[in-house]
């Protein structure tokens, strides 16, 4: 199956490749988008073409979503 960034083949080789020129790859995935969440707001989102990043809908819809609450 083809992602927008390309097969599962196309993935492994290019690590393959790193790893022929002696760079360690390291998988940066999230398991888990609600672990830690502090609460819920609501936010505008935009609907964006899947293959084409700088195509944004005009239409906006409100959802909720979970946001960190951070003090400094």
């Amino acid at each position: 199956m083809r992602t927008k960034y390309g097969t599962k083949k196309e993935y492994l080789w290019c690590i393959k490749m790193f790893h022929l020129f002696g760079i360690d790859v390291y998988a940066d995935i999230v398991l888990n988008h609600l672990m830690g969440a502090d609460a819920m707001e609501q936010v505008i989102t935009y609907k964006v073409d899947a293959y084409h990043r700088h195509k944004v809908s005009k239409r906006k819809r409100v959802i909720r979503a979970y946001i960190f609450l951070i003090s400094i």
